[in-house]
Formats: structure tokens, C-alpha cells, sequence
């Protein structure tokens, strides 16, 4: 089986470094405000009350500041084997980097067959090709969901395909593939179609 790229923690080692940041300006302003208190020769009741709470506020961020920085130090870590793995899995990226633009390619090929010689299904779900290139675009996109599905490639083949609120896979397909369309239909058609028709959801009525 293939092997996991560890996680990319850039965006935690972000925020974590800007937490860690924050905390810091946080105690010290809580420092010299203790100290301050420190060096007064006479220390009245509300001198050392204030003193006990800025110390007791200065303990908690302090261990805050310890729980970040490991944190910190942890994410880093597991950066490093990221980008080790990235490394070490060079090629192996670029050739499935190559796969995916040739799927694309594919996927694109197929849709503009499918455009110049549309089967009743695909007019069903899509409705008739657009002429303007514009619109035509969008009705590609649609027909390329299709394709993805009925070639399988958008479904992980280690999980099994299931039924959802929006039905079997392939209706759920067809579901986002007339939403792809339906700026060209509302376009072309008149307003008093039902939408409802369009996206199938008569059929929960």
C-alpha cells in the first residue's frame, strides 16, 4: 500500500508562532508591572494583592507560552518530515502530476466529442449544446462530470459507493452536473420553468 505524506503543518506553525507571539507581548507588560510593584519600599495591603495577581496572571500565561512553544516545536518536526517525504517522493509526485493533466486532457477530449454529437442522456441532463463559446463552456463542465463518474474517477476506489440524501452516485452526478448548467439554461429558457424540474427534486415531492 502506498504511504502517507506526513500532514503539512505550515498553516498550524502560522498561527501557533502568531499565539506564541501574542502570549509574549501579553507577559510583559505583566513583568514590569510586577517588578514595578517589587521595588516599592513599602508595600501596603493593596500593593502585595495586586502583586499575588499579577503573578498568578503571569504563571498561567508562562505555562500557556510552554504549551505553545512545544506545540510549536512539535509542528515544526512533522514539517520536516513533510517536506523529507516531499524529498523522497519527488518522482512519484511529478508522475502523478503528469497522470492528472492527462486525465484532464482526456476528460476534456471526451466532452467535446460528447458536444458534437450529444446522446439522448446527455441532452436530458444538460439540455441542448449552447452555440455562444461561452455558454457552451459551461455545458462542457457538465458533461465532464459525467464522464468523471461513469469512468469512475470521481469515486475512491478504497470505499465502497453509497447512497446519499441525493440518491444513488450517478443521480448525484447528475445532480451537480445540471447545477454545473444551470446558468445556461436560465439563459436560454423561459422564467417560468421550474427549477424544480431542472435539479429532479420533483421526484422527492
Amino acid at each position: 500500500m502506498p504511504v502517507a505524506s506526513p500532514p503539512d503543518r505550515s498553516h498550524d506553525i502560522a498561527a501557533i508562532t502568531a499565539r506564541r507571539r501574542e502570549t509574549c507581548e501579553a507577559i510583559e507588560p505583566l513583568v514590569y508591572r510586577y517588578n514595578e510593584l517589587a521595588d516599592r519600599k513599602l508595600r501596603g495591603p493593596g500593593t502585595r494583592n495586586e502583586m499575588r495577581d499579577v503573578r498568578e496572571q503571569i504563571t498561567e500565561l508562562s505555562r500557556a507560552l510552554d504549551r505553545l512553544t512545544t506545540e510549536l516545536d512539535e509542528a515544526h518536526q512533522e514539517m520536516a518530515l513533510h517536506d523529507q517525504f516531499s524529498v523522497d517522493h519527488a518522482p512519484e509526485a511529478a508522475f502523478l502530476d503528469a497522470v492528472d493533466h492527462e486525465l484532464e486532457r482526456q476528460m476534456r477530449k471526451r466532452a467535446r466529442q460528447i458536444a458534437a454529437d450529444p446522446t439522448d442522456y446527455h441532452s436530458h441532463v444538460l439540455g441542448p449544446v449552447p452555440v455562444d463559446s461561452g455558454h457552451q463552456a459551461v455545458w462542457l463542465r457538465g458533461a465532464t462530470i459525467l464522464e468523471r463518474h461513469f469512468l469512475g474517477i470521481d469515486r475512491d476506489p478504497t470505499r465502497p459507493a453509497r447512497s446519499s440524501v441525493l440518491g444513488s452516485p450517478r443521480e448525484n452526478a447528475e445532480m451537480h452536473a445540471r447545477l454545473e448548467v444551470m446558468a445556461v439554461r436560465a439563459d436560454r429558457e423561459p422564467v417560468g420553468r421550474s427549477v424544480d424540474t431542472d435539479l429532479g427534486l420533483d421526484q422527492f415531492d
